[in-house]
C-alpha cells in the first residue's frame, strides 16, 4: 500500500506585531511569495472563565469575538473585552507582559485571514518600545511555553517560531534612513508619540544609543484635557479624534 501523509503541510508565515495602547496591529503574509495582510484589533484585555468563554456566538467578523487560552487563563481581547467584559487598555503595565495573549490572538485572526490550519510556522518580529526590548529575551521563553497549544475559538492552536526578533519602536524609519542614505547619515533623534507613552532614542557615531521611554504620550494629553473640561470622559465619543491621533 501506498504510504500516505499523516498531516498536511504546516504553513510559514512572517508576521510582525505592534501591541499599541489604542489598537493591536500586525502585517501578516504567507511565506514566502504571500499578498501582505494587515490585522487590527482593540486594545482592550479582559480575563475571563471558560464558561464565559464557551457562550460566545461564532458568527460575526473575527477582530469581534477574538479570545485565547494558555493554560487554566482565558482572556477576551479587543472588542469582545470592551463591549461584553468590561475589558480595559491597561495603560500602566508593560507592553510585554500583556503580549502573550495579544500576539497569540493575532496569530488566530492571521489563520482566519489567510485560511491557514491550526499548526503554523512563524517569522516573528515583535516592536517593543526602546526602554522594554530589554525584556525580550523574558517575553520569548513565555511566548515558546504559550506556543506549545493554545485554544481559540477554531480550536486548539500551536506556533512554531522559526525565527524571533524584537526591535524598538521607530525602528524601522531609522533603518529605512540608514539604507537610504548609508554612510552619509547624520546623527540624528528619533521621537516615537505613542498613545500610551512617548519614546526617543538617538543614532550617532555609528551606533543607536539606548532608549528611552515615559509616559507623556497621547493618553496624558486626552486625560490632562478631560479632567479640565466638565462631562468628558476619556472614553467619550467627542473627543475619538484625539484617540486617534496618538495610535501606536
Amino acid at each position: 500500500m501506498p504510504k500516505t501523509k499523516e498531516k498536511t503541510d504546516v504553513k510559514k508565515v512572517v508576521i510582525t506585531i505592534d501591541m499599541g495602547a489604542s489598537k493591536t496591529k500586525a502585517i501578516v503574509q504567507e511565506y514566502p511569495e504571500g499578498k501582505p495582510v494587515v490585522l487590527l484589533f482593540d486594545s482592550e484585555v479582559a480575563d475571563v472563565a471558560k464558561a464565559s468563554i464557551e457562550s460566545i456566538q461564532q458568527e460575526g467578523n473575527p477582530e469581534s469575538r477574538t479570545w485565547v487560552g494558555i493554560g487554566d487563563e482565558y482572556c477576551a481581547l479587543g472588542e469582545l473585552a470592551r463591549r461584553r467584559f468590561g475589558g480595559i487598555s491597561q495603560l500602566k503595565e508593560l507592553k510585554y507582559e500583556l503580549a502573550v495573549p495579544k500576539i497569540c490572538g493575532a496569530f488566530w485572526l492571521a489563520k482566519e485571514k489567510l485560511n491557514l490550519g491550526n499548526d503554523v510556522a512563524a517569522y516573528l518580529s515583535i516592536l517593543l518600545p526602546p526602554g522594554e526590548v530589554q525584556d525580550k529575551e523574558q517575553l520569548q521563553v513565555r511566548l515558546k511555553d504559550a506556543f506549545r497549544g493554545f485554544d481559540t475559538p477554531a480550536g486548539k492552536m500551536r506556533v512554531k517560531m522559526l525565527r524571533y526578533d524584537a526591535a524598538s519602536e521607530g525602528s524601522g524609519i531609522f533603518f529605512h534612513r540608514r539604507r537610504s542614505l548609508g554612510n552619509n547619515m547624520p546623527a540624528s533623534m528619533y521621537v516615537i508619540l505613542g498613545y500610551r507613552n512617548a519614546s526617543i532614542f538617538t543614532f550617532r557615531s555609528g551606533s543607536i544609543g539606548a532608549g528611552i521611554t515615559n509616559n507623556f504620550g497621547m493618553s496624558w494629553l486626552v486625560n490632562n484635557f478631560t479632567s479640565k473640561t466638565s462631562g468628558l470622559s476619556p472614553d467619550n465619543p467627542n473627543i475619538k479624534y484625539y484617540r486617534g491621533v496618538g495610535r501606536s
